[in-house]
Protein backbone atom coordinates (compact mmCIF):
# COMPACT_ATOMS: atom_id res chain seq x y z
CA UNK A 1 0.00 0.00 0.00
CA UNK A 2 1.04 3.61 -0.51
CA UNK A 3 -0.97 5.50 2.12
CA UNK A 4 -2.68 7.97 1.78
CA UNK A 5 -3.06 7.13 -1.90
CA UNK A 6 -5.53 4.60 -3.30
CA UNK A 7 -4.57 1.10 -4.41
CA UNK A 8 -1.07 -0.36 -4.80
CA UNK A 9 1.61 -1.18 -7.38
CA UNK A 10 -0.63 -3.22 -9.69
CA UNK A 11 -2.87 -0.18 -10.36
CA UNK A 12 -2.41 3.13 -12.18
CA UNK A 13 -3.94 5.16 -9.37
CA UNK A 14 -1.54 7.27 -7.30
CA UNK A 15 -1.02 4.43 -4.81
CA UNK A 16 0.38 2.33 -7.64
CA UNK A 17 2.49 4.90 -9.45
CA UNK A 18 3.74 7.35 -6.83
CA UNK A 19 7.19 6.59 -5.51
CA UNK A 20 9.81 8.72 -3.81
CA UNK A 21 12.86 9.53 -5.88
CA UNK A 22 15.89 10.76 -3.97
CA UNK A 23 18.72 12.32 -5.95
CA UNK A 24 22.09 13.22 -4.44
CA UNK A 25 24.60 15.20 -6.49
CA UNK A 26 26.64 17.62 -4.33
CA UNK A 27 28.53 19.06 -7.31
CA UNK A 28 25.43 19.51 -9.46
CA UNK A 29 22.82 20.85 -7.01
CA UNK A 30 22.91 24.08 -5.05
CA UNK A 31 19.66 23.35 -3.21
CA UNK A 32 19.87 21.02 -0.22
CA UNK A 33 16.91 19.07 1.15
CA UNK A 34 14.53 20.66 -1.37
CA UNK A 35 11.42 18.98 -2.75
CA UNK A 36 10.41 18.88 -6.40
CA UNK A 37 6.74 18.39 -7.18
CA UNK A 38 6.82 17.99 -10.97
CA UNK A 39 5.46 14.62 -12.07
CA UNK A 40 8.15 12.38 -13.48
CA UNK A 41 8.35 8.79 -14.60
CA UNK A 42 10.85 5.97 -14.86
CA UNK A 43 11.06 6.75 -18.60
CA UNK A 44 12.82 10.01 -17.67
CA UNK A 45 15.90 8.28 -16.23
CA UNK A 46 17.57 7.38 -19.55
CA UNK A 47 17.27 10.88 -21.06
CA UNK A 48 18.60 12.36 -17.80
CA UNK A 49 21.60 10.03 -17.66
CA UNK A 50 22.34 10.61 -21.36
CA UNK A 51 22.53 14.38 -20.79
CA UNK A 52 24.69 13.98 -17.68
CA UNK A 53 27.06 11.60 -19.47
CA UNK A 54 27.31 13.84 -22.52
CA UNK A 55 25.78 11.14 -24.68
CA UNK A 56 23.02 11.20 -27.22
CA UNK A 57 20.39 8.85 -28.49
CA UNK A 58 21.49 6.83 -31.52
CA UNK A 59 19.95 7.88 -34.83
CA UNK A 60 19.42 4.27 -35.93
CA UNK A 61 18.72 0.97 -34.21
CA UNK A 62 19.20 -2.34 -36.01
CA UNK A 63 19.17 -0.59 -39.38
CA UNK A 64 16.02 1.44 -38.80
CA UNK A 65 15.52 4.96 -37.46
CA UNK A 66 15.58 4.83 -33.66
CA UNK A 67 12.28 5.75 -32.02
CA UNK A 68 12.23 8.92 -29.97
CA UNK A 69 12.83 8.46 -26.27
CA UNK A 70 9.48 8.68 -24.47
CA UNK A 71 10.93 10.44 -21.43
CA UNK A 72 12.37 13.88 -20.71
CA UNK A 73 15.56 14.89 -18.96
CA UNK A 74 14.91 15.71 -15.32
CA UNK A 75 17.83 18.15 -15.14
CA UNK A 76 15.64 21.28 -15.49
CA UNK A 77 13.59 20.34 -12.41
CA UNK A 78 16.61 19.30 -10.36
CA UNK A 79 17.65 22.94 -10.24
CA UNK A 80 14.22 24.52 -9.81
CA UNK A 81 10.81 23.38 -8.55
CA UNK A 82 8.82 23.85 -11.74
CA UNK A 83 6.86 21.80 -14.23
CA UNK A 84 8.67 19.66 -16.73
CA UNK A 85 7.70 20.60 -20.27
CA UNK A 86 5.68 17.50 -21.10
CA UNK A 87 2.39 16.95 -22.90
CA UNK A 88 1.20 13.90 -21.00
CA UNK A 89 2.23 10.86 -19.01
CA UNK A 90 0.62 7.60 -20.10
CA UNK A 91 0.26 4.21 -18.38
CA UNK A 92 -1.02 0.79 -19.34
CA UNK A 93 -0.49 -2.22 -17.11
CA UNK A 94 -2.44 -5.49 -17.23
CA UNK A 95 -5.53 -3.81 -18.68
CA UNK A 96 -5.39 -0.86 -16.29
CA UNK A 97 -4.97 2.47 -18.07
CA UNK A 98 -4.25 6.07 -17.13
CA UNK A 99 -3.15 9.37 -18.58
CA UNK A 100 -2.10 12.56 -16.83
CA UNK A 101 -2.09 15.97 -18.47
CA UNK A 102 -1.26 18.82 -16.13
CA UNK A 103 -3.28 18.45 -12.95
CA UNK A 104 -5.88 16.18 -14.59
CA UNK A 105 -5.65 12.40 -14.50
CA UNK A 106 -7.91 9.88 -16.17
CA UNK A 107 -7.65 6.35 -14.81
CA UNK A 108 -9.36 3.10 -15.73
CA UNK A 109 -9.28 -0.15 -13.78
CA UNK A 110 -9.69 -3.20 -16.01
CA UNK A 111 -13.40 -3.97 -16.30
CA UNK A 112 -14.52 -0.60 -14.90
CA UNK A 113 -15.20 2.83 -16.39
CA UNK A 114 -12.95 5.86 -16.65
CA UNK A 115 -12.38 7.88 -13.48
CA UNK A 116 -11.32 11.53 -13.65
CA UNK A 117 -9.41 13.37 -10.93
CA UNK A 118 -7.97 16.84 -10.46
CA UNK A 119 -4.76 15.92 -8.67
CA UNK A 120 -4.04 19.47 -7.56
CA UNK A 121 -7.27 19.49 -5.55
CA UNK A 122 -7.52 15.75 -4.84
CA UNK A 123 -4.17 13.94 -4.92
CA UNK A 124 -5.65 10.93 -3.09
CA UNK A 125 -8.19 10.42 -5.91
CA UNK A 126 -11.22 10.33 -3.64
CA UNK A 127 -13.61 12.42 -5.82
CA UNK A 128 -14.27 10.98 -9.27
CA UNK A 129 -15.21 13.93 -11.52
CA UNK A 130 -15.95 11.90 -14.68
CA UNK A 131 -19.71 12.59 -14.60
CA UNK A 132 -19.11 16.30 -13.97
CA UNK A 133 -16.61 16.74 -16.85
CA UNK A 134 -17.61 14.31 -19.64
CA UNK A 135 -15.88 16.40 -22.34
CA UNK A 136 -12.57 16.25 -20.45
CA UNK A 137 -12.97 12.48 -20.09
CA UNK A 138 -13.54 12.18 -23.84
CA UNK A 139 -10.52 14.38 -24.65
CA UNK A 140 -8.16 12.56 -22.28
CA UNK A 141 -9.43 9.12 -23.34
CA UNK A 142 -8.80 10.09 -26.96
CA UNK A 143 -5.29 11.23 -26.12
CA UNK A 144 -4.71 7.95 -24.27
CA UNK A 145 -5.77 6.01 -27.39
CA UNK A 146 -3.46 8.10 -29.60
CA UNK A 147 -0.50 7.52 -27.27
CA UNK A 148 -1.29 3.81 -27.02
CA UNK A 149 -1.24 3.53 -30.81
CA UNK A 150 2.11 5.35 -30.95
CA UNK A 151 3.72 3.00 -28.42
CA UNK A 152 2.45 -0.07 -30.28
CA UNK A 153 4.35 0.87 -33.44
Amino acid sequence: ANTPFRFHKHWNHEGGISSPFIVHWPVGFKARGALRRAPSHFIDIVPTVLVLAGGQQPETWKGSPAPALPGKSLLPIFGDDRDLDRGALWWCHEGNQAIRMGDWKLSLRKGAGWELYNLKADRSEMNNLADEYPDRVKTLAGRWETMAAEFKK
